[in-house]
């Protein structure tokens, strides 16, 4: 686990360092062009790599156990039982216009005409929209820590907008303008952070990964090519009723230079700074990202760790916009803000990890049903292992959820509707405080034998 942790801090490292290489761009391209080449040059790379690594597993490898392009595109096919039973593909489709499209024309847009600094109001409201929809969801429990991490982040979203709206900057961020560009953003962020993890394998899928454990990486790669193919072909015509609406005229000028700049994509494309936006802003770390969640530790959560690992992002937006952007916004306040954003993560691992429910349960299950019950079971998002027993019960099923509710409903729609069932047994594993009346020295001892302590 530790190092896919140390691959989600690296991830967040890389994406907090957009702005650097975007600003310079800016300079003399829309800020649609560039957005557009991230996601054409993006997509062709990773369709390439794609080829190559199919080609490369492949080799040798039974007929039934290729990863072929019609296997990938039956995965289009499959029903997403997380995001309203959609197909795939449908899914993915709204992912990348409202979750990639949505939230990158924000960024971009209040990165060029409110800087780096403030446009991190933005991304708190991302977190503060996430929290409150998990809550929602049950997928996490409003307990004293959650609600001092959420105070925390609104107070650095206070002292963020305060300061910056008394600072000579790009423009006020107190008018009406900049605020719905920060609110937007949140909530295009928002939205990307609650939809782009709701994406399970079938059981279908789980087994073939047994056999091809390549394939979850194949799937990745495909995933995110499709995504980022779906964001470049959305861009054009929603770009198009941007520019009808006229809601801004600064704005509009921006997608007329994009159509005007249409000739010079090559060009841009093999510009330094285009190229370290592509491949370390873009590709690795989604490819990072994407991979590790798909084969994170089933005894971790990811959620949490990556929940964790994205204030990690802000941070270095802050500092890059202070310190190779020369933003104005005193430094004092900004490690003040950085501390308070330390402060929240801590919240945040201790909201989770307070509570998250730990349960074993055991099964009892009619003769000839073990092995598709077992299957069935290790399939189920928040179960982290499947045992079988001797003795009164058939199975043991470890469970970790990130909430009771979010356990209630794992139990009541998932392992009591498991095929061949009987019974089960639910029992909550709770933590054991130590004994400090009893010396460590003397545990073990006979009880005889043992200093008397007084209360």
């Amino acid at each position: 686990m530790r190092n896919y942790l140390i691959v989600l801090i690296f991830i967040n490292i890389l994406w907090g360092i957009i702005p650097w290489p975007a600003t310079h761009l800016f300079l003399n391209y829309s800020i649609f062009t560039v957005i557009f080449i991230r996601f054409v040059m993006s997509a062709a790379i990773l369709a390439a790599i794609l080829t190559a690594f199919c080609v490369a597993t492949n080799i040798g490898a039974p007929c039934k156990n290729r990863i072929t392009l019609t296997r990938l595109i039956k995965y289009l096919r499959y029903s997403n039982k997380d995001f309203f039973c959609m197909p795939q593909w449908a899914y993915l489709m709204i992912v990348a216009v409202i979750g990639v499209n949505g939230q990158l024309i924000l960024f971009f847009w209040g990165l060029k005409t409110l800087g780096a600094i403030v446009i991190t109001i933005g991304f708190i409201i991302a977190l503060i929209i996430t929290a409150a929809a998990n809550w929602s969801m049950g997928k996490e429990d409003m307990s004293g820590f959650t609600l001092l991490y959420l105070f925390t982040m609104f107070i650095v979203m206070i002292i963020i907008g305060f300061i910056s709206g008394n600072e000579p900057h790009h423009e006020n961020i107190i008018s009406i303008q900049s605020m719905t560009v920060t609110v937007s953003y949140g909530l295009a962020y928002g939205f990307f952070f609650i939809t782009s993890g709701l994406d399970r394998m079938t059981n279908e899928e789980h087994f073939f990964t047994r056999e091809v454990p390549r394939y979850a990486l194949a799937r990745t790669i495909f995933k995110i090519t499709l995504i980022f193919a779906m964001a470049s072909v959305t861009l054009i015509p929603l770009l198009f009723v941007l520019k009808t609406a006229g809601i801004n005229p600064s704005l509009t000028e921006e997608i007329s230079g994009f159509f005007s700049q249409l000739h010079l994509l090559f060009k841009i494309s093999i510009m330094p700074n285009m190229l370290f936006i592509t491949v370390f802003c873009t590709i690795i770390p989604f490819l990072g990202y994407y991979y590790a969640a798909s084969r994170w530790p089933r005894n971790s959560s990811f959620e949490l760790w990556g929940g964790i690992t994205a204030m990690i992002e802000p941070i270095v937006n802050m500092l890059v916009g202070l310190y190779l952007l020369h933003e104005s916004f005193p430094e004092t306040w900004l490690y003040v803000v950085i501390v308070l954003m330390g402060i929240a993560i801590l919240m945040k691992y201790l909201s989770e990890t307070d509570s998250q429910v730990h349960s074993l349960i055991f099964i009892t299950s009619r003769p000839n049903y073990s092995k598709m019950i077992m299957k069935e079971a290790y399939c189920i998002k928040s179960v982290k292992n499947v045992k079988l027993l001797l003795g009164k019960y058939d199975f043991m099923v470890e469970i970790l959820s990130s909430s009771m509710k979010d356990f209630n409903d794992v139990v009541a729609n998932k392992i009591a509707r498991l095929p061949g069932l009987i019974s089960y047994s639910v029992n909550n594993i709770v933590s054991i405080s130590r004994n400090s009346s009893i010396p460590d020295a003397e545990k073990g001892m006979p009880a005889n034998k043992r200093n008397k302590t007084t209360a």
